[in-house]
């Protein structure tokens, strides 16, 4: 009897334990999958930082557009800007473009161009032949050739004038000279030949 009661205790002893351990290991086990949802959790949805630099990742392709177009507004006025100061002629030349001949003899009056000279003398010539001063623009090519005997623009000029007055041989000649010049064409050869047929009719 005294054994048999001894065996109940040890069995119920056993028992009890392995409920303690299972209780234990339930409890570890539900912590760890606590823990786990909890670490999972956040990355589910992302911090005011992250959705802040999303933000300006979608913006820089705009950012960027905007920059490369300020870059080539820039880049257009600098080579604006480098034209204008290689060719002094170049507000002259849209004013006789707009018949506006008396703002171009002004500026050309003006114009202070000492390695230009010959440029400046054709231009001058070509104001007055517009304005009707035949004698003048005559004068005025006479020096722009005289300083560049090749000048095609004044020969070019020069030779309407004298289809203007009457001189067509005149108008040959300097054909004649632009045609060495141009010996692989340009255009003031054709225009000059148009001019000499139109005048020869």
């Amino acid at each position: 009897m005294r054994i048999s009661t001894l065996k109940f205790l040890f069995a119920f002893g056993l028992m009890s334990s392995y409920a303690v351990v299972s209780n234990a290991e339930s409890g570890s086990m539900s912590s760890h999958k606590s823990s786990s949802s909890c670490v999972i959790e956040p990355t589910l949805s992302s911090s005011p930082s992250e959705v802040s630099s999303s933000s300006a990742l979608a913006s820089s392709p705009s950012s960027a557009e905007s920059s490369l177009n300020l870059s080539s507004a820039s880049l257009n006025k600098n080579t604006k800007s480098k034209k204008r100061k290689s060719d002094p002629f170049i507000d002259i030349h849209q004013m006789i473009r707009m018949d506006d001949y008396r703002s171009a003899h002004a500026a050309l009056k003006l114009l202070h161009t000492p390695h230009r000279q010959a440029d400046k003398f054709n231009l001058m010539g070509l104001v007055a032949q517009k304005t009707g001063n035949l004698t003048s623009s005559m004068n005025y090519y006479q020096k722009a050739l005289s300083i560049n005997s090749r000048h095609v623009q004044a020969l070019n000029n020069q030779a309407e004038l004298f289809l203007q007055i009457g001189k067509v041989e005149s108008a040959e000649e300097n054909l004649g000279k632009i045609n060495e010049i141009c010996w692989l064409g340009c255009n003031e050869k054709t225009i000059l030949e148009d001019a000499i047929k139109l005048a020869t009719k």
